[in-house]
C-alpha cells in the first residue's frame, strides 16, 4: 500500500462500503498487506471514524507484525478493534 492512486482508490471503496454497511458490521483482513504508507494508515483512521458515526462495527485482523508495530507506536491498537486472525475477529461480533 504505497502507490497514492491505489491508496485513494482503496480509501474510496472502503468509504462506499461503509455506506452499504450502515448499522452493520465490517471486517477487514490485512493478511495480504506487509507495509502501509502513512497515507493509508490515515485512510484507516478516517474509516474508523466514519464507521463509528454510522453505527458500523469495524474489526481488523491478520495484521503483519511490521504494520502492527506502526499501529502500536501511533496508539491505534488502543482505538481500533484488532484481532490476530479472521476466526477470532468474526466471533467477536457475537
Amino acid at each position: 500500500m504505497l502507490d497514492e492512486a491505489v491508496i485513494n482508490e482503496v480509501g474510496n471503496e472502503l468509504m462506499a462500503l461503509v455506506e452499504q454497511c450502515e448499522g452493520k458490521q465490517m471486517l477487514l483482513d490485512f493478511s495480504a498487506i506487509t507495509f502501509m504508507s502513512s497515507s493509508m494508515i490515515g485512510k484507516i483512521v478516517f474509516l474508523s471514524k466514519d464507521c463509528k458515526a454510522k453505527g458500523v462495527d469495524l474489526r481488523l485482523c491478520c495484521i503483519n507484525a511490521n504494520v502492527m508495530e506502526v499501529f502500536s507506536l501511533m496508539n491505534l491498537d488502543k482505538v481500533l478493534s484488532i484481532y490476530p486472525n479472521y476466526e477470532q475477529a468474526k466471533e467477536s461480533f457475537g
